[in-house]
C-alpha cells in the first residue's frame, strides 16, 4: 500500500494498523535521504532569505509514548460527552476530546479547538477565505496581516478581520491559533521570525502545498509539539484578497501533517478545520503528501503551463481558442512566483513525474506514426475512463 486513502483517519500513534507509513523500515524509523535545495529568492516583501539548504526528514509523525492526554478545565464537559458518545466518521475526525501532550520537563497546554482569537499571516485567496469563513462561523476576534496594505484595508472593510496590525509579530502575540498563509518559502522564514512572539499556549499551522520543509523547520525550531502543517485542497488560479470566498473550504479535504512530537497539535488543528471551516481533515505523512501532490496538483499545473507556453509561441496571430484550450490551460493563469516556489521546493518529487510523461506521449506518437487507429482509440479511451471516474 503506497498511498493514504482520503477515507483513512489516523487516530493515535504511528503504530496504528490502519495506515502505511512511507519511508519507514521494519524498525519504524523514518528515512533521511530526502532534501531539496532552495536556490531562489522570494519577493522581498516577505523578507525571506535568498538562498540556503533545507534538509528534510520523512515520516515525522511518530507519537511520543511518554505523552499523556490532559483535560482542559474549560473543556471537561465536552471531554465527558465525547467519552460517552465517541463517533468516528470515515475521512474525518468527529467528537474526539481536545487534549495536550505533557513533556517530561515542560508542561504544554493547548487551547480549545475553537479559538476565540485567530491570527492569519497572509490575506490572499487562501488566507482571506479563511478569515471570511472564520468570522462567519462566529470566531470572536480574527486578526490579519499582509505585506500589501491594500489587502489589509480590503479585509477590514469586508469584515473578514477585526483588525490589521502593522506588524506580523503583533498578530502572533495576540492570538491562540496562528495560521501562516504566505507563500511556502516565506512561511519557513515567518515560522522562525515569529517564534519569539507566539504565546506560550498558542498553536501554529500553515496552508502551503509542500509539507516536508515546513514540518522539518518546526522540528528544528523546537516548535514540533505546537505545530501542525495544513493544506486545504481548495486552491484557485486567482490570487489576492479579491479572490477570497466565504465558502472556499466548505466540504474540502484538508491534509494535516504532524511533526515528530505533534500528534496532539495535529488533532487540534484538524478539529479547527472541521468545526470552524466545515472541511474534512485527513492526517497524512509529510513525505507521502509531497509525493502525492506532485502527481495530483503540481504536475497538472506544469502541464497546463507547458501547453500555454507552447500555444503562446506556436498559435498564429489572432487565433481563436475554444473551450477545450481554455479549460486545459486554466491553471496556467496561476501566480508564477508562487508556483516557482512550489516547483523548486518539491522538485525531487516533481521531476520523476514530469519524466514519466514521456511514456504515454511516446505511445501516442508511435500510434499516430503507424496509423494505428485501434491503438489511438485505446490511448484516448484510457484517459477518458479515468476522467469520468474522477468526477464520479
Amino acid at each position: 500500500m503506497d498511498r493514504v486513502s482520503l477515507r483513512t483517519v489516523v487516530l493515535g500513534t504511528a503504530e496504528s494498523p490502519s495506515v502505511h507509513r512511507p519511508g519507514h523500515g521494519p524498525a519504524g524509523r523514518p528515512g533521511r535521504n530526502a532534501c531539496v535545495y532552495v536556490q531562489w529568492a522570494v519577493a522581498g516583501r516577505w523578507r525571506f532569505l535568498s538562498s540556503g539548504r533545507v534538509g528534510l526528514r520523512q515520516g515525522c509523525d511518530h507519537a511520543r509514548h511518554d505523552r499523556r492526554p490532559v483535560q482542559h478545565r474549560f473543556a471537561r464537559s465536552r471531554l465527558h460527552r465525547a467519552e460517552r458518545d465517541p463517533v468516528v466518521m470515515p475521512g474525518r475526525l468527529r467528537r474526539e476530546p481536545p487534549f495536550a501532550f505533557t513533556r517530561p520537563s515542560v508542561a504544554a497546554s493547548f487551547l480549545c479547538v475553537r479559538p476565540t482569537k485567530l491570527g492569519i499571516i497572509g490575506l490572499g485567496a487562501i488566507g482571506g477565505s479563511l478569515a471570511l469563513q472564520a468570522k462567519r462561523a462566529g470566531i470572536a476576534t480574527v486578526l490579519g496581516w499582509s505585506p500589501e496594505l491594500g489587502e489589509r484595508v480590503a479585509a477590514v472593510r469586508q469584515g473578514a478581520i477585526d483588525d490589521a496590525p502593522s506588524r506580523a509579530a503583533d498578530v502572533a502575540r495576540a492570538v491562540e491559533l496562528l495560521v501562516l498563509a504566505a507563500p511556502p518559502a516565506a512561511n519557513l522564514d515567518l515560522l522562525g521570525s515569529l517564534k519569539p512572539h507566539v504565546g506560550a499556549g498558542a498553536l501554529i499551522t500553515d496552508v502551503g502545498s509542500v509539507k516536508r520543509a515546513i514540518v522539518a523547520r518546526a522540528d528544528a525550531l523546537g516548535l514540533g509539539p505546537r505545530f501542525a502543517g495544513g493544506h486545504p485542497l481548495a486552491g484557485t488560479h486567482e490570487h489576492g484578497f479579491a479572490a477570497a470566498r466565504g465558502d472556499l473550504f466548505k466540504g474540502a479535504v484538508v491534509y494535516i501533517t504532524s511533526t515528530r512530537d505533534g500528534n496532539g497539535a495535529a488533532r487540534e488543528v484538524a478539529h479547527f478545520w472541521e468545526s470552524v471551516l466545515e472541511a474534512h481533515p485527513v492526517l497524512i505523512d509529510a513525505a507521502q503528501h509531497d509525493r502525492q501532490l506532485a502527481l495530483t496538483s503540481h504536475l497538472p499545473q506544469a502541464v497546463a503551463s507547458l501547453l500555454a507556453h507552447y500555444l503562446a509561441r506556436a498559435a498564429p496571430p489572432g487565433a481563436t481558442f475554444g473551450p477545450g484550450a481554455r479549460d486545459a490551460t486554466r491553471l496556467a493563469a496561476s501566480e508564477p512566483a508562487l508556483w516557482t516556489e512550489i516547483f523548486l521546493m518539491n522538485r525531487d518529487e516533481l521531476l520523476p513525474a514530469l519524466r514519466s510523461l514521456e511514456q504515454p506521449l511516446g505511445e501516442l506518437e508511435r500510434a499516430l506514426e503507424t496509423g494505428n487507429a485501434q491503438a489511438v482509440t485505446a490511448w484516448l479511451s484510457c484517459a477518458a475512463q479515468w476522467r469520468r471516474q474522477a468526477d464520479a
